[in-house]
């Protein structure tokens, strides 16, 4: 692979109720599985 690599780090503070985020999450994780280059996603709780 070729360099330089790049880290995307993603914070947000959860309140109550879904208000479309995990349907967002979904959407952004496909859009960045499309980008030139796109190793891979972690998540934490």
């Amino acid at each position: 692979m070729k360099k330089p690599y790049y880290a995307v780090i993603f914070t947000s503070t959860r309140i109550a109720g879904d208000d479309g985020y995990g349907e967002m999450a979904d959407f952004m994780e496909q859009l960045a599985k499309k980008q030139s280059g796109y190793i891979g996603i972690e998540s934490a709780k």
